[in-house]
């Protein structure tokens, strides 16, 4: 008797290792291997009914025993495979579902891989029973494309949080990290967000998927001009008034260009810290293609977008010295503009650095 005990032991310990080398959590399968322990083992491999109920521990031991070889079994991973479908499709341990997969997985000892029944019954195992297991497995699957899936963040979010309720805790870590990507607030959320908080990311974000069309949105000028009303008219802010500053350029809001709002928009987020607006206005007062051309208002305008760290606006201040608009001309001054924007990777300063001269 206590030599049967400690076959059934060794077998169940290598049954917890194999469902995912986590088997701490998985519920006991030691003791008497259930109901059918009188029943032959040819028996059991012929009858898919001795696989069910208390049973299945059983088949589940003996499919361990021949996919290792253990306790005087010869390895037989055919025969392991045949064992855990069987408790599988009993229904009543959905390990044999978990053991099956990685078989069918791992394709070696004479199985043929098939990725798409291993990632089918990681499913059913989650799907069917809670096998925590079945639901980490699943998850990886979508979440890092394994097994020939696509990559599905909610998918793999459901599975991991299945396993995470289980008490697996990589689950809950990989749950957490997809919980972003999944749970992304509706576009109409996200008007709402804005309209009746004020909050000015979600004016600029809606101002933005609006204008472009994008993420839910249907392009709609008047409703990204709506929401940038409020981040930028109310709230002053960089991003928002850089924006609305240029969509007022691109005539994007009326149909045509407008001086006055391109302007009136640039200074309130150049003022506010934007330095693409600082650069975008002192262009325009440096070409006059779309302002009244001044290159004495460009150059603190330059400065300002150059001294926080805007690649290009440090390259049209060097314009500015190297052709001495509104200033005597430097050239060493506008070779060490150069240098600089270059350095933070402004391409058109490092062709031009070699002629600035």
């Amino acid at each position: 008797m206590r030599q049967r005990m400690w076959v059934i032991l060794c077998g169940c310990a290598v049954l917890f290792a194999l469902a995912g080398c986590k088997g701490e959590d998985s519920g006991s399968t030691s003791g008497k291997a259930g109901d059918n322990a009188s029943e032959s083992e040819e028996s059991i491999e012929n009858d898919a009914s001795l696989c069910t109920g208390k049973r299945a521990k059983s088949c589940l031991i003996l499919g361990v025993d021949y996919q290792t070889g253990a306790n005087g079994k010869n390895k037989d991973v055919a025969r392991a495979l045949k064992l855990f479908e069987m408790t599988c499709d009993g229904g009543d341990d959905a390990r044999g579902c978990t053991l099956a997969a990685n078989v069918h997985k791992a394709g070696k000892d004479g199985i043929a891989k098939n990725e798409k029944k291993a990632l089918e019954l990681y499913e059913k195992a989650c799907l069917t029973a809670g096998d925590k297991y079945g639901c980490y497995h699943a998850g990886n699957a979508y979440g890092i494309e394994m097994l020939g899936t696509k990559r599905d963040d909610k998918k793999a979010f459901k599975y991991h949080t299945k396993a995470c309720e289980k008490g697996e805790k990589d689950s809950c870590k990989f749950a957490g990290m997809l919980e972003k990507s999944v749970k992304k607030p509706t576009p109409e959320q996200q008007i709402d967000t804005c309209l009746k908080e004020k909050h000015i990311g979600s004016c600029n974000t809606v101002a933005h998927n609006a204008r472009q069309g994008k993420n839910g949105f249907e392009r709609d000028y008047k409703k990204a001009a709506a929401m940038l009303a409020i981040s930028c008219g109310e709230k002053k802010d960089k991003l928002g008034c850089t924006l609305l500053g240029l969509m007022h350029e691109k005539g994007e809001i009326t149909g045509t260009p407008e001086k006055a709002q391109v302007e009136a928009a640039y200074v309130t987020a150049c003022a506010a810290g934007g330095a693409i607006a600082c650069r975008t206005l002192g262009k325009h007062y440096l070409l006059g293609r779309l302002l009244d051309k001044d290159p004495s208002k460009a150059k603190p305008l330059l400065e300002k977008a150059c001294a926080a760290g805007d690649a290009s606006g440090c390259t049209w201040l060097a314009v500015i010295y190297r052709n001495g608009f509104g200033v005597p001309r430097d050239l060493a001054k506008a070779q060490a503009l150069l240098k600089t924007a270059c350095d933070d990777g402004d391409k058109s300063a490092c062709k031009a650095l070699g002629s600035a001269k």
